[in-house]
């Protein structure tokens, strides 16, 4: 039977404060680093702080929303967000399986932006533009991490554990394929390496991760060896003397806030991506360090509180919600420093756009009403 427990009135504070900072420290380098082209493009320098502000509004409310609904109610949506999501991603994968059949549609609904089909656009022309925000579009691979998540942590947490790892795989690999069908090879990264850390923390035999982990390396080399691009991304990485280094050159102290050299067109999605480089460049290696300690409070705090959960759901969707915060931050800092090839994504919380917000501050709501109902007893009977 089991056993209610009551909640704490107040969600972590030091879980807050951590967002908060970097919430605001992402909101003063997005106008920062957006300056020079949104006044070239825009005609208005405030053009990015603005829709960054409101994004920022409205993840925040979403977040506080999250923190104050069970955890445990979410579970009573998991197959809804998962269909949602999959039809989503299957959307945006048509125009790559079907193209001359689907073209026409995608390019109002969807559009292919450098290349790749990732957004799903609500109000396209001839739909007329919302003041102020424009065309409103999302990008269903943010939500598929949630989906994912809340999915593989229902399905671990049940009482029916036959089948456990072949569902796991068939919708690791189905979320991750069509991901990468966009493609977004990082986000689909990401997916993968969440549905592995669930199942690890779900108490899974070692031999079946080392399994599939090493299936997942081969199909990820046969993948990336399948394209030219592809190909000079990683050759790009091995042989970094060949390529400009986005890394910055800010030294021990950086060039001072607002005084960055690579905004001016030396580097691409300076506010998005590559947003780290301008954080080196004007704050250097001190300014550097202290914001990845803050990521790494963040990520500390997160797995705080999931080891303090009463029960598998939540401690495997604490898990899932902590790896993919996780993995953006490291995926995001390692390719920037050429630890890593490039992978496109985005630095959580700080990184411009508002899928990404909405969805790392739902999740984190989440985990603050985690935080709410942690016990003291670490072996109650659930």
């Amino acid at each position: 039977m089991r056993k209610r427990l009551k909640a704490k009135k107040l969600p972590d504070l030091t879980l807050v404060l951590v967002i908060l900072s970097i919430l605001l420290f992402g909101v003063i380098m997005v106008y920062d680093s957006s300056v020079v082209y949104a006044s070239d493009l825009f005609g208005g320098k405030y053009y990015f702080l603005i829709l960054q502000s409101f994004w920022v509004g409205v993840a925040l409310m979403v977040g506080m929303i999250a923190s104050l609904v069970d955890y445990h109610l979410l579970s009573r949506l998991t197959k809804f967000l998962l269909l949602a999501s999959l039809a989503f991603l299957i959307i945006l994968a048509l125009p790559r399986i079907l193209p001359s059949v689907f073209l026409p549609f995608y390019e109002v609904f969807v559009p292919k932006i450098n290349g790749a089909y990732r957004w799903f656009y609500l109000n396209p022309r001839p739909l007329p533009p919302i003041p102020i925000l424009g065309r409103i579009g999302f990008q269903p691979s943010e939500f598929a991490k949630i989906a994912i998540s809340l999915y593989l942590a229902s399905l671990l947490s049940s009482q029916k554990k036959r089948g456990v790892l072949l569902n796991l795989m068939i919708m690791a690999g189905l979320f991750g394929g069509l991901v990468v069908a966009q493609p977004d090879f990082g986000t689909a990264t990401i997916i993968v390496g969440v549905a592995l850390l669930i199942y690890y923390v779900s108490g899974a035999p070692m031999r079946n991760l080392v399994l599939v982990s090493i299936l997942i390396l081969v199909l990820g080399l046969i993948f990336v060896g399948s394209s030219p691009y592809r190909r000079q991304r990683l050759e790009t990485y091995l042989f970094p003397s060949q390529s400009n280094t986005l890394s910055s050159s800010g030294g021990l102290t950086g060039l001072g806030f607002g005084k960055s050299v690579q905004k001016y067109g030396y580097i691409p999605e300076v506010s998005t991506d590559s947003i780290f480089s301008i954080v080196g460049e004007e704050f250097g290696f001190i300014g550097t360090v202290l914001m990845v300690g803050l990521f790494f409070l963040l990520i500390y705090r997160l797995l705080w509180i999931v080891g303090r959960l009463p029960d598998e759901f939540g401690r495997l969707l604490g898990s899932g919600i902590a790896g993919f915060i996780g993995f953006q931050v490291f995926l995001n800092l390692f390719s920037m420093t050429h630890l890593v090839p490039l992978t496109g994504v985005p630095l959580p919380l700080i990184s411009y756009g508002g899928s990404s917000l909405v969805v790392n501050l739902f999740a984190l709501g989440i985990v603050l009403n985690m935080s709410r109902q942690i016990v003291d007893n670490k072996k109650v009977r659930i």
